[in-house]
C-alpha cells in the first residue's frame, strides 16, 4: 500500500432533497443521506442532516491537485447550478480532502488558482484531513 489521496464534493445541510440535487446537476452520487436516516453499524443512531456527495475515488500519488483536478472536471461546469441550488436551500459546500500516508510518504499539499477561484464562486469550504497509517 502506498500513500493514497480521495477528494470529495460534498452537499450538506439540515434537510434538502438528495435526488432533486441529483437530477439538477445529473450526476450519480458516491453517497446520500437524509435527515432521520439510520447510521449503518451504530444501534440507535440517525442520521441530523442531509448529505450528497462525490468523490475522485482513492488514487495513489503525491500530489493532490491530481484528484482534485479529476473532481473539479465533474463538477466545475455546474457552477451556476450550484449557486441556483444554494439559494433554493439552506445548504453548504465542502471540497473534503482525504490523505492516508503510508510509509511517511507525504504528498505535495498545494492548491492550483482553478479550485480556490471555484471555492469562492460556490461559498465552498476546503478542508484536509489526513491519515498515518
Amino acid at each position: 500500500m502506498k500513500t493514497n489521496i480521495n477528494v470529495e464534493f460534498v452537499i450538506s445541510g439540515y434537510e434538502f432533497n438528495t435526488e432533486l440535487i441529483t437530477n439538477e446537476l445529473n450526476l450519480v452520487p458516491n453517497e446520500t443521506w437524509n435527515r432521520g436516516d439510520k447510521v449503518p453499524n451504530r444501534n440507535n443512531t440517525f442520521r441530523r442532516d442531509c448529505c450528497w456527495s462525490i468523490e475522485s475515488g482513492c488514487i495513489e500519488s503525491f500530489d493532490i491537485c491530481e484528484q482534485i483536478d479529476i473532481l473539479l472536471d465533474r463538477i466545475e461546469n455546474k457552477k451556476e447550478i450550484l449557486n441556483q441550488l444554494k439559494k433554493r436551500f439552506d445548504i453548504e459546500y465542502l471540497i473534503l480532502i482525504t490523505i492516508n500516508i503510508v510509509n511517511d510518504e507525504k504528498p505535495i499539499i498545494s492548491f492550483k488558482m482553478p479550485i480556490i477561484q471555484f471555492a469562492n464562486d460556490i461559498g465552498a469550504r476546503i478542508d484536509v484531513d489526513y491519515y498515518i497509517l
